[in-house]
């Protein structure tokens, strides 16, 4: 087996995970999350989602931006995926999984890992683009 084609793997096993976790969260915790969603009023929860998907497509433009600032390749489509991908990491128990998914979605394209890691890790804790790595 190729390492390609192991890391394709890693990163679909990871997202299952992530999806199952969620779903089982989901079956588990169903009375007080379709309480929640009774009590709540609908145009609240769509302005809510339009919300998280504008934050979270910011966190995707600002980590892809500091990959491209060191003169990864990585193309907007395809790294604004791996960063969304990656991002599935966050349910599987262990904080971990984030980081090691996008660092490894990279790497499968030439992105080295320290470069898509250390994006990560501004990204997190807020840095803005203009932060500079110079993949030293």
């Amino acid at each position: 087996m190729t390492r390609s084609r192991l890391v394709n793997l890693l990163g679909i096993a990871i997202g299952v995970a992530g999806l199952a976790f969620v779903a089982v969260r989901i079956v588990r915790d169903r009375e007080a999350i379709a309480n929640a969603i009774e009590s709540s009023d609908p145009v609240w929860l769509v302005v809510a989602v339009l919300f998280g998907l504008a934050a979270m497509t910011l966190l995707g433009v600002n980590w892809l931006l500091i990959v491209r600032h060191g003169g990864a390749p990585a193309p907007w489509r395809r790294g604004l995926y791996w960063f969304f991908v990656g991002q599935l990491g966050k349910y599987v128990p262990g904080s971990v999984w984030p980081l090691v998914a996008q660092m490894e979605l990279g790497r499968a394209h030439d992105v080295p890992r320290r470069r898509s890691g250390t994006a990560f890790v501004l990204t997190m804790l807020g840095y803005p683009r203009v932060a500079v790595y110079d993949g030293s």
